[in-house]
């Protein structure tokens, strides 16, 4: 009888032993469910400042920079940013993020000096003023105009395009500033074998000629485009020079 009864007591001991291993377990877990939920409630980003982005809306911004599981969070943010985190974004050399409260960050943008870009493979080759790649991706940019007409053997990022006359990327980047300047949007910028340029504006193409008094060819260009709308034909500015001068139209 006294073997059973210590065999007994030694049997409640040990299931009141796992019982409190499993309490315990219980205990830990309510804790750690306790504390995500803190944290995801403490540390949640509702408002977010950005600047210095133009080829992507802030909310573009946003889905890029704040994501994943965590990408809201403050304090994931200010983990990562530790770490040496980079993100990806299309257009964006890097960013800069401050983290100003558990619920507020501010997102600095800055953006890789576009000057044009060229269709290769089905891919669309963006370089800068120098005409150096500087990125490639599937998306064509509203706001980086089109060359075509460049010949070239072939492409390699972060390299000089092996163009024949290396001054057509100061004039390329000459005409993006003089567009832009006089609010003129090309979808598409055309170098003949001479290095003539065509400049597309819609179902409007201008013949602009050689590099030469490009600012006041398209100075006149932005007063003569609204009368042209829903037009389709050549506007002839390649010998244009001065205020006398006739500019033609002739419509296809």
């Amino acid at each position: 009888m006294r073997v059973i009864a210590g065999g007994r007591v030694r049997h409640r001991k040990r299931r009141s032993h796992k019982l409190y291993i499993v309490i315990g377990i219980m205990i830990v877990l309510l804790i750690l469910v306790c504390v995500y939920f803190y944290i995801r409630s403490e540390y949640r980003i509702t408002a977010v400042k950005i600047e210095g982005n133009t080829y992507h809306t802030d909310e573009e911004i946003k889905e890029y920079v704040l994501t994943g599981a965590f990408g809201d969070n403050s304090l994931y943010l200010s983990h990562a940013i530790k770490k040496g985190k980079e993100w990806d974004i299309p257009f964006v050399d890097t960013v800069e993020i401050e983290i100003v409260s558990h619920h507020e960050i501010t997102i600095q943008v800055y953006e890789k000096m576009l000057s044009g870009c060229v269709e290769h493979l089905g891919r669309y080759i963006y370089f800068d003023k120098d005409g150096v790649v500087v990125e490639s991706t599937k998306e064509l940019s509203e706001k980086v105009p089109l060359i075509t007409g460049l010949e070239y053997k072939q492409i390699v990022m972060y390299k000089q395009l092996p163009v024949s006359k290396e001054e057509v990327f100061s004039t390329i980047f000459n005409l993006t500033k003089l567009m832009d300047k006089y609010n003129l949007k090309a979808n598409r910028i055309h170098f003949d074998p001479d290095y003539n340029i065509t400049a597309y504006f819609g179902q409007v193409r201008a013949s602009l000629g050689q590099a030469e008094y490009l600012d006041e060819k398209l100075m006149n260009i932005q007063y003569i485009l609204p009368s042209l709308e829903g037009m389709s034909g050549e506007l002839k500015v390649e010998n244009y020079t001065n205020i006398m001068d006739d500019i033609d139209f002739k419509k296809d």
